[in-house]
């Protein structure tokens, strides 16, 4: 079985959802860095056509992509396939946050 591809990018897993964008587990599939795991932030298709969400969506991979700092993931890219705008970013695997948190809200434990 083939996994989709986006762009120079195959698309492995779905990690999340919001209203604005998806965010996908991917790997590169070609150039500098190939094979590399990618965090892959596209935004959704029915704002692709809305200008106000794509300035907000192009204004959060200018400035991600300037900020340099051992606690943020860095932007690697960011783009338009076909009419999608995404931003591809450094992957950091390990546990869902949003469960942590509501974890540590069960057990009363306040971060």
């Amino acid at each position: 079985m083939s996994t989709p591809r986006f762009g120079r990018y195959e698309i492995l897993q779905l990690l999340g959802r919001g209203g604005m964008a998806e965010v996908y587990k991917a790997r590169v599939v070609e150039g500098a860095r190939k094979d590399q795991l990618v965090a892959l932030k596209r935004l959704t298709p029915r704002l692709a056509s809305d200008p106000e969400a794509v300035d907000l969506f192009c204004g959060e991979a200018d400035v991600s992509a300037m900020l340099k700092h051992p606690n943020i993931v860095e932007v690697f890219e960011a783009g338009v396939v076909g009419e999608v705008y995404y931003l591809a970013m450094e992957f950091v695997d390990g546990r869902d946050l949003a469960l942590i948190l509501a974890r540590c809200r069960e057990r009363r434990i306040f971060l």
